[in-house]
């Protein structure tokens, strides 16, 4: 199978919000993202439909973007959660291009801070990511 045809699937898959402890020094133990469970709905609605390429507009969760490397369509849901234990609201993301796909920046672009700790529990539905 060549790689277009590859990377040319439906990839989709559920987002969920990790609670982490993680044994850091004070710099590195702050959850900097806004919203990162979930719980608030965009700007947009609960549900989003992006095509094009580029930085697309917003996510059915608040804070979060939707951003096309290649052309292509993707789509975000606000969904129950299925992880035991986690948040009540997990980020439901289907695209149609391997690198499309959410993010969210934090700080002024180029001052990030010296050092993140990151995580994300991925529940795939269908697809490879």
């Amino acid at each position: 199978m060549s790689h277009r045809q590859v990377f040319a699937r439906h990839a989709r898959l559920a987002i969920v919000p990790a609670i982490c402890a993680a044994a850091s020094s004070a710099a590195c133990g702050q959850n900097l993202l806004l919203n990162p469970s979930f719980e608030q709905v965009g700007v947009a609605g609960p549900q989003t439909a992006q095509t094009g390429v580029g930085g697309l507009g917003h996510s059915a969760a608040f804070a979060f973007g939707v951003f096309n490397n290649i052309f292509g369509t993707t789509t975000t849901e606000l969904v129950p959660s299925t992880l035991l234990g986690g948040g009540a609201m997990m980020l439901h993301v289907t695209t149609d291009n391997f690198i499309n796909g959410i993010g969210q920046s934090f700080g002024v672009q180029g001052s990030g801070p010296a050092c993140v700790i990151s995580s994300v529990n991925v529940f795939v539905v269908s697809g490879a990511v």
